[in-house]
């Protein structure tokens, strides 16, 4: 599958754990439109968050808020220093999107809402958006199961709130605002 002209975004993202979300996916798991000759793909979301080699972000985050429901420290970051030279290394061209999540808990009645804030340096309004909705609403989900049944209460599902450096369209996609 390498061209994904008539197909929309549920159809394209693809959310198993450690899959890449962000952008167009090819089963093979290669994106054709970042030019990589041979399959990496620096903007893989899952293992930037699930990963022991990026620091388990997820499990940090969590571990933060069960430890401390009050914190502000709940952070999942997604760029790494590296970025800057793995982002064109092997003709890429994977620049993160997402600098990081920043998750905390709101006390509310009988439990605590999460709030859940993403940061992003750039976004594809056509298909890196709701590519990347679905994935920050998959984690949010996973993380308000995880908190639930670890803290013992009912964790309620706050908002994602989106901050964007630079919210785009590119001229290749302008077909699709019709």
């Amino acid at each position: 599958m390498s061209n994904f002209e008539g197909m929309n975004n549920v159809q394209v993202a693809i959310i198993p754990q450690g899959t890449v979300i962000n952008g167009n996916i090819e089963i093979a798991g290669k994106l054709e439109m970042y030019g990589t000759i041979n399959g990496d793909i620096n903007s893989n979301y899952g293992w930037m968050i699930w990963s022991k080699e990026n620091g388990s972000q997820y499990n940090n985050c969590i571990w933060h808020l069960t430890n401390d429901p009050v914190t502000r420290n709940a952070v999942m970051i997604y760029t790494r220093p590296s970025m800057h030279v793995d982002a064109t290394s092997n003709h890429k061209h994977d620049f993160c999107c997402t600098h990081y999540v920043h998750c905390f808990l709101n006390k509310h009645e009988d439990g605590y809402i999460l709030k859940y804030i993403v940061y992003q340096r750039s976004q594809d309004a056509v298909f890196g958006y709701n590519n990347d909705v679905l994935w920050h609403m998959h984690v949010r989900d996973r993380m308000l199961n995880d908190l639930s049944e670890r803290l013992g209460i009912n964790v309620k599902k706050g908002i994602i709130n989106y901050n964007c450096g630079s919210l785009h369209v590119y001229e290749r996609h302008f077909k699709f605002l019709d």
